[in-house]
């Protein structure tokens, strides 16, 4: 049962008051930071995903394009007038997939960036939705990619078909909006979204909500150990 994987609201109150009680005692002891802003170069300040590919350099996702950070300087992919390169230059999520190719979900749909010959491909949605899908996350699970979108369902891509005929759509209502993922065993799934948690099963495309936990929104998961996932 996937209750057994949750938490009680009142252990997790009492954990995010303790957190912000140690940040607030202890915060300026922790650990020296360096803000990095447009004034550094990177091209927004609303960043929406920071992820770190195999090679080393941190990719960071904003509301206007996408930033390449080796250290010491940034690289801006967007679109600049009569240059459009990604379907959207409000990138929402991130991700390494085969051939450690970079996976970018945007307010339109999926790009894809080889980082080496920074060739940019598009996987072919827009016959299907009116407008986007807007990918707020992506996940890859035995040769399969998983996208969680904002009012779209559940998006289930093969890798080696890009296109529309290589989609599954699963969803459960045109209304909600899907926010993360992480896997409960080799083929379920427990998604948070704004109509509270659901249960992805990529065997059989089917997603079920989570009736224990009531329809409250949920944000992030966070997969601990002894089969505890913390929302």
């Amino acid at each position: 049962m996937i209750r057994r994987h949750l938490f009680t609201q009142n252990l997790l109150i009492t954990f995010f008051l303790q957190t912000a009680c140690f940040i607030s005692l202890f915060g300026q002891n922790i650990l020296p930071f360096q803000q990095l802003s447009i004034e550094e170069g990177i091209s927004h300040n609303a960043v929406t995903s920071i992820f770190q590919d195999s090679r080393g350099f941190v990719w960071i996702s904003t509301f206007d394009g996408l930033n390449k950070y080796d250290g010491y300087k940034f690289k801006i992919y967007r679109n600049n007038p009569g240059e459009k390169k990604l379907l959207s230059n409000r990138i929402r999520s991130l991700n390494e997939g085969p051939n450690k190719r970079l996976w970018i979900g945007t307010d339109e749909g999926l790009n894809i960036l080889d980082p080496i010959s920074e060739q940019l491909d598009t996987i072919k949605l827009q016959d299907t939705f009116h407008h986007g899908p807007v990918i707020l996350k992506v996940l890859f699970r035995d040769q399969q990619s998983v996208c969680l979108t904002e009012r779209n369902g559940v998006l289930v891509i093969d890798p080696d078909r890009l296109t529309r005929s290589g989609t599954i759509i699963v969803k459960d209502n045109p209304q909600i909006q899907y926010r993360d993922i992480v896997a409960l065993d080799e083929n379920r799934f427990l998604v948070s979204s704004s109509h509270g948690l659901f249960e992805f099963d990529i065997a059989n495309n089917s997603i079920i909500p989570v009736t224990a936990f009531g329809s409250k929104s949920c944000y992030s998961l966070l997969n601990l150990s002894h089969n505890r996932i913390l929302l």
